[in-house]
């Protein structure tokens, strides 16, 4: 079953609207915000506001972006442990692989990119 482009441009809109909300909690709610958590829900909020919009999701760099948001993700959970009372733990130990390895696989797509090709399951 594939999804259609107005179900698709739904979800993004709820998933903006439900990253938003958390940012506005974060920002506002929180005693003392850890700033990569904040950077990871307005990263999100931008993120699904435009791939909300059916032109953006038919520009061929979207799935590049896509690899980019998710690794840019993973480096700031790591960074949010980080800072957090996980610290020095497997977990973000495990996170923090989990971002290498995302920013070298966004890395190697934006030189795909760049070269003129994307990688047929992101394009």
């Amino acid at each position: 079953m594939e999804i259609t482009s107005s179900l698709w441009s739904a979800l993004s809109a709820v998933a903006a609207v439900v990253a938003a909300a958390i940012t506005a909690g974060l920002l506002f709610v929180a005693d003392s915000p850890v700033l990569p958590a904040v950077g990871m829900a307005l990263l999100a909020t931008a993120f699904f506001a435009l791939s909300a919009l059916p032109r953006v999701r038919a520009h061929h760099a979207y799935g590049p972006l896509n690899v980019g948001f998710v690794a840019a993700m993973l480096a700031l959970w790591f960074a949010t442990l980080r800072v957090g009372p996980a610290g020095e733990s497997a977990v973000t130990g495990l996170v923090g692989g989990l971002a290498a390895v995302g920013l070298a696989v966004a890395a190697v797509e934006l030189y795909r990119y760049r070269r003129g090709g994307v990688t047929p399951h992101l394009g």
